[in-house]
């Protein structure tokens, strides 16, 4: 059965430091903080033999789906990420040479 994976982020226990110096960082925060999370479930659900796209379109949506899902205000909507089971099975990738994307020095 499909599911949509809803990825937040509750910024309500943010440290904030008496300096605010934390608060510098607070957009970035967000995304260090929880996309390594995101991409360890992705990779999870592979190995699993599920499929999943990470969307941003939770980010556009944010306010409908806050409201639809009861989400608390201090929390913010990162991505949302389709689960599901394949249609064909999973095939071996061909990746680019990391060499024709690689710079040194300049672009």
């Amino acid at each position: 059965m499909p599911a949509l994976i809803v990825v937040g982020y509750d910024r309500s226990g943010m440290p904030y430091s008496w300096d605010g110096i934390f608060r510098a960082f607070a957009e970035e925060t967000v995304y260090t903080g929880v996309m390594p999370a995101v991409q360890n479930l992705m990779l999870a659900a592979r190995g699993l033999g599920l499929g999943t796209c990470l969307t941003t379109v939770a980010n556009v949506c944010e306010g409908k789906l806050k409201d639809l899902l009861g989400v608390p205000q201090a929390v913010q909507l990162v991505a949302l990420i389709p689960l599901g089971y394949p249609t064909e099975p999973f095939r071996p990738r061909r990746r680019m040479p990391a060499g024709e994307k690689t710079h040194h020095d300049c672009w």
